[in-house]
């Protein structure tokens, strides 16, 4: 196995900077800022030679109201500078919280800055000011809060600076490491991540405690190695993507110039009138395809894409924040368009291609019938007459296919033909999927469609299909052959409860008690279904269950499961391991535990081996099936969260 010594020098990460307030030579005066009330015993105890020694110190003493004097970054240093020259207990006291704090946090960082050399790394350290130094550093570890006070300013500089340096080298960024003493550490790093421009696979938090911890920082570092080249591909691709939009909106935006209004006239006059199209709903869409086009001859974006061919499932690291990629709303973004440009058409226009209409009860007591028959609130009505028989009046009555409204859960994603689907759609803050019925086709006339569209009318816009997805639905309708072929639809995330448990000596489920499962984990998913879904959890999660099974005494568990728990403690790597691949969930209404096999492939005899049990939605307190109890190294039970809001769950 190759030694994280050798992997951090065949990744090329060589340069480490600790990055910590610590190591600043001065303090500011925003440090001291808790120091209100020893500041003012300060200047309360001064005597006539304190004042003249520090009326020679600093000129400040006499140009600033005393009450300005601890806001003064020059006052503060010079004080701190020639300390010794004050008397010990009129001076002490400001900067001992102060020396207390920077001195717990010189034991971490140097510890970790042995650590680091340890493995080869050439190592620099540096304060708040380490810009410069951080432009060639493969590695930077930094401090949550750059300030002896953890405020909010801290951690905006810490923020601002690292993201200066991100920018500079956003096409090969560094690896990072964001530390803490702070108990907040755990709610900023997201924000800190996203603030910074930084990926999450190249992104890592950890506790200064925690970095005394045996393996600790090895782990995490073996993990931002292992993957770094991978992330590097990533961020590449995304600043390609980020300078050559911005290049394509340029020349998209130079094309555009070339129209002015004579040019708008004519189209009008010889073009849209005939067709009964909006100026504006025209041009959106030509422009739509001009800046396309611009984007799709963006060499450098093509080149940096070419190199995520290379990105394989085979190696990858587990989200490091479980729930944060909500893939469905990049699903739906890719299915409609916006809302806001639907407003285009002017209230009350004609419907356009891929219009989705839903029912709404009509007025009146008793209410007036639906304008189309068969059809309720929990049904839709997708427009699939040809976009030129529309706008030309060519079509009598206006083909519409109808689907019916469910709200999207795990069992749902699915990437089968049948039922023909839309995969998600987004209606009053929650999800729904659309089951479209082939054989259920309607027709309306145009005027009636008018009347319906107006306010009382019993049918409202709710959102229009791009054209690729309308079109796929029309060809469908029409006929099973020739479809037009399309991306997939990314995986989809359901949220999960999750408890680790053992059998006891009566074969019941004992819970262990991990907070690091109280943020749950993540049902992911993909085109197999309910064949291959998969429970995902945090590297924190994964780590915690990992030395929670390392605690856990054989002697208190079942005796057959003695030797599975044995397994795992003797071979720590193969949990990790599991976790990190993602568990194979059971069915969401399946009943019994399914078994967890071995990542390893690890054998007993010549079977393969089992190394856990893992149960979903069933029934958490009942005893384990004897035949069962040999394999339950690690027990999981998972539960299906409903969303809050009327949303769905992974059921």
């Amino acid at each position: 196995m190759t030694t994280l010594a050798e992997l951090l020098i065949e990744k090329s990460v060589r340069r480490a900077l600790v990055v910590d307030d610590a190591y600043d030579p001065l303090p500011r005066a925003a440090d001291l800022t808790l120091d209100a009330n020893e500041w003012t015993n300060f200047f309360d105890d001064l005597q006539e030679p304190d004042v003249e020694i520090i009326r020679n110190l600093t000129p400040e003493y006499d140009a600033l109201p005393t009450a300005e004097l601890p806001s003064s970054d020059s006052f503060v240093a010079s004080i701190w500078q020639n300390r010794d020259q004050i008397r010990p207990e009129l001076v002490g006291p400001v900067f001992a919280r102060y020396d207390a704090d920077m001195a717990t946090d010189l034991a971490y960082v140097n510890a970790l800055v042995d650590e680091l050399q340890t493995l080869g790394l050439a190592v620099e350290t540096a304060g708040r000011n380490f810009e410069q130094q951080a432009a060639d550093a493969d590695l930077i570890v930094i401090d949550l809060f750059l300030g002896s006070v953890q405020d909010s300013d801290a951690i905006a500089e810490s923020k601002t600076k690292l993201r200066r340096v991100v920018d500079l080298r956003r096409s090969e960024p560094p690896l990072v490491v964001l530390m803490s003493r702070s108990g907040r550490l755990e709610e900023k790093r997201e924000e800190f991540r996203d603030s910074a421009g930084l990926l999450a696979s190249a992104f890592r938090i950890v506790r200064k405690a925690d970095l005394q911890r045996d393996g600790k920082l090895a782990r995490i570092l073996r993990r931002l190695a292992f993957h770094r080249t991978d992330s590097t591909r990533l961020a590449a691709f995304m600043d390609a993507w980020q300078q050559g939009v911005s290049s394509a909106t340029m020349r998209a935006v130079g094309l555009m110039r070339t129209l002015d209004l004579p040019d708008y006239a004519q189209i009008q006059q010889l073009l849209l009138s005939e067709e009964g199209e909006p100026t504006g709903s025209y041009m959106v869409d030509i422009f739509d395809r001009i800046l396309q086009y611009e984007i799709e001859s963006e060499a450098a974006i093509i080149d940096a894409a070419i190199t995520l061919n290379e990105i394989t499932s085979a190696e990858y690291p587990p989200p490091y924040l479980v729930g944060s990629p909500d893939l469905q709303q990049l699903v739906y973004r890719s299915l409609f368009q916006n809302t806001e440009r639907l407003r285009l058409a002017g209230p009350g226009g004609g419907v356009a291609f891929g219009d989705v209409l839903r029912p709404l009860p009509p007025p009146g007591e008793p209410p007036l019938p639906s304008p189309i028959a068969d059809v309720g609130p929990n049904n839709v009505l997708a427009v699939l007459t040809p976009a030129c028989d529309l706008q030309r009046g060519g079509a009598k009555r206006v083909l519409l296919l109808i689907g019916e409204l469910r709200q999207l859960g795990a069992r749902d994603w699915s990437y089968a033909d049948d039922p023909v689907r839309t995969p998600v759609i987004e209606l009053e803050d929650t999800r729904y999927w659309i089951k479209w019925d082939l054989k259920h086709v309607d027709t309306i006339g145009q005027d009636a469609l008018a009347q319906a569209r107006a306010d009382g009318g019993g049918l409202a816009l709710i959102g229009r299909l791009r054209e690729a997805h309308a079109l796929e639905l029309q060809q469908k309708m029409l006929s099973a052959m020739g479809r037009v072929g399309l991306p997939a639809p990314m995986p989809a995330t359901f949220p999960m409860q999750v408890r680790l448990v053992y059998p006891g000596a009566d074969r019941t489920p004992v819970s262990l008690t991990i907070p690091a499962l109280e943020n749950d984990g993540v049902c992911f998913v993909g085109r197999p279904g309910l064949a291959k879904m998969r429970l995902v959890l945090s590297e924190d999660a994964c780590e915690a269950i990992s030395a929670s099974i390392a605690d856990l005494d054989p002697a208190t568990v079942h005796p057959n499961a003695g030797d599975a728990l044995r397994y795992l403690k003797d071979n720590p790597g193969e949990l990790l391991d599991a976790l990190a691949n993602g568990v194979p969930l059971p069915a969401p209404d399946a009943t019994t535990y399914k078994l967890i096999p071995s990542p390893s492939g690890a054998l007993i005899g010549q079977n393969p081996r089992n190394i856990g049990l893992i149960l979903r939605n069933g029934k958490e307190n009942g005893p384990i099936d004897s035949g069962l109890i040999a394999k339950a190294g690690i027990v999981m039970q998972t539960t299906d969260i409903r969303r809050e809001g009327g949303g769905s769950d992974a059921a």
